[in-house]
């Protein structure tokens, strides 16, 4: 490999130091793999550079709206007798960090809810008659478990979060890093003032090109941790080799199977493949039309070794990470259908649970008396008083229901056999 590009092996310890710099500047992390040690003593690792103390929540697979965002505290209200507000996970890890563990499970409103407020750094309550603005700054760390045919993360959080290691980097104990807290330290106050130029940002947009990520965000977080690993190692600009590590770690890395071409890289001074445009004869490509030239995404693309060589990558392994990246952009997810899931909404009822009557449950006002009978005498209610009910008592109804699926048909309505494929599609 490249001598400007950090080793694999060192890449869990660089990106815990970056995150622990940039922060939310980053978004957050992703960690894809199964859970292990080596995870935890990464996490462990992380919290000790960026010296976060407190503010460290997780967000749980079932969490609700309410106490993600925040709302109406029944509880409270119940007892005091007037409307009192509960802030919600994100507002309560501002200046932290939020923990999604099968992150790859959260439910679309979940991650729409996140996403909104990485990019707004803040959180707008608006329900139960109540409105409030909080602020919400914090990181994020995914923790991706999905294998096979499981649903990916979903592409919005994944978009916002710059840094992506595989679990499989990781060993049992904390991951070697030549920075410590102190040197964190003194670099989150340094990162103002390092200054990039615009031949950086042309480097690692033409990386992203090359690799078909069209989200100007990945280019961004990769000059965001450019400019955190220079202030780690107090410079004042961002130098090629550094370009090229942070290249590595926010680019290259969010490509799946990027770790095995990685381990599959050939030797240095093995010549890199010829792009496909080249190696045709000048006969064949002059007499081809240019828009089945441009039209055809197998393989790296033509400007692949170019791109290798603005962003100071290896030719060959860009080329390898063009190819997944094709093959990643053709496959496609199919729904499920006739699964049985629990809605909330609607559906055959299937008992009751405890919990409050937000985000759609509907209270299950006999089960809810029944569980506040009992206790009235103990509650000092006399007979032919008002049920004393609490928050504990509260029950809400669970419906079943199967689920669906939804097919789309994309057609092109363009051109003059249009007519001809709508009736096919219809």
């Amino acid at each position: 490999m490249n001598d400007a590009v950090a080793p694999a092996e060192a890449l869990p310890g660089l990106a815990a130091a970056v995150l622990a710099v940039a922060g939310h500047r980053l978004g957050g992390a992703v960690l894809a793999g199964p859970a292990g040690p080596g995870r935890d003593a990464w996490v462990a690792y992380y919290r000790e550079l960026a010296d976060i103390e407190s503010a460290w929540k997780q967000v749980p697979v079932s969490v609700t709206g309410e106490r993600l965002l925040g709302g109406l505290d029944l509880g409270a209200t119940l007892s005091s007798g007037r409307p009192a507000f509960s802030s919600g996970l994100l507002a309560q890890a501002h200046e932290g960090v939020i923990e999604l563990r099968m992150a790859e499970r959260q439910s679309p409103t979940t991650c729409a809810a996140i996403s909104a407020a990485l990019d707004e750094q803040r959180v707008r309550v608006e329900r139960d008659g109540l409105t409030r603005i909080e602020p919400a700054r914090f990181v994020a760390l995914a923790f991706d478990e999905a294998v096979d045919d499981d649903p990916p993360l979903d592409p919005a959080l994944r978009d916002r979060l710059g840094l992506t290691l595989d679990t499989r980097l990781l060993g049992a104990e904390a991951p070697a890093g030549v920075f410590d807290a102190d040197d964190c330290t003194k670099a989150r106050a340094a990162l103002d003032a390092v200054l990039v130029d615009d031949e950086a940002y042309t480097r690692v947009c033409a990386t992203c090109d090359a690799l078909g990520i069209g989200s100007p965000r990945a280019a961004l977080q990769a000059i965001v941790a450019a400019r955190a690993l220079a202030a780690l190692e107090g410079a004042r600009t961002v130098s090629d080799e550094t370009l090229a590590t942070a290249a590595m770690l926010v680019i290259v890395m969010r490509i799946p199977g990027a770790l095995d071409a990685l381990a599959a890289e050939p030797a240095e001074d093995s010549p890199p493949p010829e792009p496909e445009s080249e190696a045709r004869e000048p006969d064949d490509a002059e007499g081809r039309d240019s828009n089945n030239d441009t039209s055809q995404s197998d393989g790296p693309r033509p400007d692949t070794v170019d791109a290798a060589e603005a962003a100071a990558l290896p030719a060959n392994l860009l080329a390898s990470l063009a190819q997944l990246a094709a093959a990643q952009r053709k496959r496609t997810a199919t729904g499920r259908a006739g699964a049985r899931a629990r809605a909330r909404h609607r559906g055959r009822p299937v008992g009751n649970r405890p919990g409050l009557p937000s985000d759609g449950n509907r209270l299950d006002v006999s089960a809810t008396l029944k569980a506040a009978a009992p206790l009235q005498r103990l509650r000092g209610q006399r007979r032919g008083a008002n049920v004393a009910v609490r928050a504990d008592d509260l029950r809400v109804r669970v419906f079943q229901q199967r689920r669906r699926t939804t097919t789309i048909f994309v057609v092109d309505a363009s051109g003059s056999a249009a007519i001809q494929r709508l009736a096919e599609t219809k």
